[in-house]
């Protein structure tokens, strides 16, 4: 039997420019509900033995976050390039020259994560408003990218001039991109956000993660799972189930506290297919929809994305 299985895929400790060691990292993400975690320290793998706790407590699978300048013909400033690379067996290499290209840069990590097996994740696109559509249109056999970055900075929303991660998102599907979307803290930091002595750039922890649909918590399954996107984004929302039929698909909200919910289902070019009110929603197939994705929204700040449902 498939169970839900909660985790952050984006996090950093000592090991980079976190200001936790593995040890309180991983001890934080236990205590807060967490079933794993992959740690995704710049360049470097953060190993379950670093961690002092076992796989049974509480998984941390090995990861590494690919960063890496490109230098742009004619341009003053490079830009930063980083993905992450979930359930890898060795850290990711670099060539001696260098990358003139996003899109080179990106391609070169994600190569090596499908090398590996392991699960790729094109990491805040929108930070430092990096790069966007076309170049993630670009980059062949990516498995996912950052919907949501816990990051002050990471520019989610977007502008009335610089498109959302969400409205990219939709882009990509219409145009034919079968990706997934995630949904992380990047936290660096531990601290008490309120604190004032702590600056506002802390990177929070358990701003975003998602939840898993999976045989057994085990690094094969978790990332088995991942890539064939048996899982859900979240900021706050938690699903009891997502109901796929023949004809229909729909979800389960878990209630809190007064929080009222409604659920938007979306199609191809980002059309609001229906809106549903309450805990329980579904949605009639037609099939010419292209594609079907929910997003749930509530009261509060929170939400939470399914991945989508392709009708080709």
């Amino acid at each position: 039997m498939e169970k839900w299985f909660k985790g952050n895929i984006h996090c950093h400790t000592t090991n980079s420019d976190g200001s936790a060691t593995p040890k309180d990292l991983v001890g934080y993400y236990k205590k807060a509900g967490y079933d794993f975690v992959g740690i995704t320290d710049h360049n470097h793998i953060t190993y379950q033995e670093e961690t002092g706790f076992s796989a049974q407590e509480i998984l941390v699978v090995p990861s590494s976050e690919y960063t890496r300048n490109a230098k742009l013909p004619g341009a003053k400033v490079p830009t930063q390039t980083h993905v992450n690379g979930i359930g890898l067996s060795q850290n990711f290499k670099f060539k001696k020259k260098t990358m003139t290209s996003v899109e080179e840069s990106l391609q070169f990590a994600v190569n090596q994560v499908n090398a590996q097996d392991g699960f790729s994740v094109l990491n805040h696109p929108n930070w430092m408003w990096s790069y966007g559509m076309e170049e993630i249109l670009a980059i062949k056999n990516v498995d996912a990218f950052e919907i949501f970055n816990g990051s002050w900075d990471a520019n989610n929303e977007g502008t009335p001039n610089r498109p959302s991660m969400e409205q990219i998102w939709d882009e990509l599907l219409s145009q034919g991109k079968r990706i997934w979307a995630v949904a992380a803290d990047d936290c660096h930091f531990l601290h008490d956000p309120a604190d004032p002595s702590v600056p506002v750039n802390t990177h929070p922890p358990s701003s975003g993660w998602i939840h898993v649909e999976g045989e057994s918590l085990t690094k094969e399954s978790i990332v088995q799972a991942l890539k064939e996107g048996r899982f859900y984004a979240s900021t706050g929302i938690e699903l009891h189930s997502i109901n796929l039929s023949p004809d229909s698909i729909g979800l389960t909200i878990k209630p809190a506290s007064k929080i009222e919910y409604f659920t938007t289902y979306i199609g191809e070019n980002g059309k609001t297919l229906a809106v549903e009110e309450g805990l329980n929603s579904s949605y009639d197939i037609k099939g010419n929809e292209g594609y079907i994705r929910m997003r749930v929204n509530c009261s509060g700040l929170e939400r939470a994305w399914t991945q989508p449902l392709f009708l080709d």
